[in-house]
């Protein structure tokens, strides 16, 4: 789980390890063309007030942006910016750059995340040093001797469920979000990186 101001990190790290879990699409509303150029457009000037604000951020607490649900996420982020009494200030500035309000910011940009960590993984090919590292963690799981048959049983099946997604990822089929994402993918990324990382 990620601070408000380390989507980067976020973008980084849910595309290389291998055990996402893609449960976001249950939450996804349809996206607009007008919606991704917004948040790409507003993007630059909100990340660089996420940098002017980054100390203060990091101590927030952390925001699955992942899985949650973008109303979810919208909701702990603006109780997050009103703690710091920065929420105006916010306020402000998402709306010099067209969003209604600070919620709407972040569902978009809940949207726009998700959906794009959705399209990475699907383009994703599982190498065999993946493989071989989720083949040697099953191993490590029969061989735990702290957790019940049923725990193990549950975990396995979980990998495994995984394992089967990153091995067929092109089989998916896309939602419209995606479909939309996908045309917009390398925009979206460039966008991510501006945001702060952790170092």
């Amino acid at each position: 789980m990620y601070t408000l101001s380390q989507l980067k990190t976020l973008s980084l790290s849910l595309i290389t390890t291998f055990c996402l879990v893609v449960s976001s699409q249950v939450y996804a509303q349809n996206l607009t063309v007008a919606q991704i150029e917004q948040w790409t457009k507003a993007a630059p000037q909100i990340a660089t007030w996420f940098k002017q604000h980054e100390e203060k951020l990091n101590a927030t607490a952390e925001i699955d942006f992942a899985n949650s649900a973008p109303a979810d996420v919208a909701s702990q982020a603006s109780s997050a910016l009103k703690q710091l009494k920065l929420y105006k200030q916010f306020e402000n500035q998402v709306q010099s750059q067209g969003f209604a309000s600070v919620e709407q910011f972040f569902v978009v940009q809940s949207e726009i995340i998700q959906g794009y960590m959705q399209v990475a993984m699907q383009a994703y090919s599982i190498s065999p040093e993946i493989q071989q590292e989720i083949k040697d963690s099953l191993t490590e799981l029969d061989a735990s001797e702290f957790l019940t048959q049923e725990q193990k049983d549950q975990m396995k099946q979980q990998m495994l469920s995984m394992f089967q997604q990153l091995q067929t990822p092109k089989q998916t089929e896309q939602t419209a979000n995606q479909k939309l994402i996908r045309q917009y993918a390398d925009k979206i990324k460039q966008t991510l990186d501006s945001f702060p990382a952790d170092e």
